[in-house]
């Protein structure tokens, strides 16, 4: 009797142990971060008024645009570009924000997860090892000890209840472990969004000095039109410049074609993908244009830490050098990461994310981001994934850019940008 009475006791135990924990792990999530969470509610509204101040702001001044042709009042454009550009800049900041407090709350509940995760393991042990001691001794000794047909019933009983809680817990585990993986994503997502979000404040920044120097100036010389298109969107100016000369060139990487190859590469990876050839160069040419940090980082200082096994693996696969391959250096202030590789400034998982896809378009092996062909056919296939090759081309710029945070709306000027210059490029198809 003595054994079986010792395991029906444990088994109590177990399960209260056991309820215990699921009910501890059932109530975690919707009470982690709550502060966080309504902070994060806020940064969105924020982003929400900013996002309909600009959509006046544009709407105001297309309706002036006829007084600004026949007056050639250049300095009022400017002043209306300037405004659009501040709010746009503070719309950028907000939405910093609130990617940020979403990195924290994530980083947190996976601290919480991973916690529990622990907990759970071990009271995972605990049951193999009563299971094993169960399994070894308790229903041999009851049967010749006693020969007593219902106590050998309920070890049995026993050991089939305590076989199941160790089901149940590893059931709990792996779905844990899921939970860990999604969450761990989530965060890798958040922290590349943070980068491109801070590079991509800063050259507004730099874009609103420029501008309050032309306000400054008064350079009425110019229309308001030209002054526009030499403040917000240089590299339309320099892609003009550059069909004249028949070349193609990207500063950050070094790289300078002449504009019939980089013309063919971008058909190539239109025709493999079903994206506009002219939209495929210009997103190039601006990744390449942003910003003083692109190509300048240093590994792995400059690399979110997420990215680091990633850019191991295809530098390794490639052979190179990479204390000496070129990738985006973390921003001045400290906040975000640099890490961006290649013509394109993909984070290195998610070059990783395509490559397969690449190397099977273009029938080759190993794929390298660093070469301009591969690069122009990476950008193709992750803009068609982005709904490009449907149409849908500012809401696949607009995922370039901010990737799964594209609906906060902070990438029009970047939309813009890139547009302005496949409309040159346009031109050459």
């Amino acid at each position: 009797m003595a054994p079986v009475g010792k395991g029906v006791g444990d088994r109590t135990m177990k399960r209260l142990g056991f309820l215990l924990v699921v009910a501890l792990l059932a109530v975690m999530p919707s009470t982690v971060c709550a502060a966080t969470q309504q902070e994060i509610e806020a940064k969105e509204k924020e982003v929400a008024k900013l996002d309909q101040k600009i959509k006046e702001l544009t709407g105001d001044s297309q309706q002036v645009a006829g007084e600004v042709a026949e007056t050639k009042s250049q300095v009022e454009e400017l002043r209306r570009q300037l405004s659009k550009a501040r709010l746009e800049l503070q719309r950028t900041q907000a939405t910093i924000e609130t990617v940020a407090a979403q990195e924290e709350k994530t980083t947190e509940d996976i601290g919480d997860l991973q916690e529990n995760l622990e907990e759970q393991r071990a009271y995972l042990r605990h049951l193999i090892r009563t299971l094993y001691q169960q399994e070894q001794g308790s229903l041999i000794r009851t049967f010749f000890s006693n020969f007593s047909v219902s106590e050998v019933m309920a070890a049995g009983a026993a050991l089939e209840d305590l076989q199941e809680q160790v089901a149940a817990a590893t059931k709990k585990i792996h779905e844990q472990l899921a939970d860990l993986s999604s969450k761990q994503e989530s965060l890798q997502e958040q922290q590349t969004s943070l980068t491109q979000l801070q590079k991509t404040l800063a050259v507004q920044q730099e874009e609103i000095t420029d501008q309050e120097k032309a306000e400054q100036a008064e350079l009425v010389s110019q229309t308001a039109e030209e002054s526009r298109v030499n403040a917000m969107l240089a590299e339309a100016k320099q892609a003009r410049e550059e069909i004249a000369n028949q070349i193609f060139s990207l500063k950050s990487s070094n790289i300078q074609v002449t504009l019939g190859s980089a013309s063919d590469m971008a058909r190539n990876a239109g025709t493999l993908t079903g994206v506009r050839p002219a939209l495929v160069m210009a997103v190039l040419k601006v990744e390449s244009n942003l910003g003083n940090n692109v190509g300048s980082g240093v590994f792995p200082d400059d690399m979110q830490p997420a990215s680091r096994d990633a850019f191991i693996r295809i530098t390794d696969k490639l052979g190179l050098d990479r204390s000496k391959a070129q990738i985006s250096r973390r921003p001045s202030n400290g906040k975000g990461w640099g890490g961006a590789i290649g013509p394109s400034q993909f984070m290195p998982a998610t070059w990783e994310g395509i490559e397969g896809r690449v190397e099977a378009l273009m029938k080759k092996s190993p794929v390298n981001p660093y070469e301009l062909s591969d690069a122009f056919v990476g950008t193709a296939v992750y803009l068609a994934d982005r709904g490009a090759a449907r149409g849908a081309e500012r809401e696949a710029l607009a995922r370039y850019v901010s990737g799964p945070y594209w609906e906060y709306h902070v990438n029009g000027w970047y939309v813009e940008r890139v547009l302005a210059v496949a409309a040159e490029y346009e031109k050459e198809f």
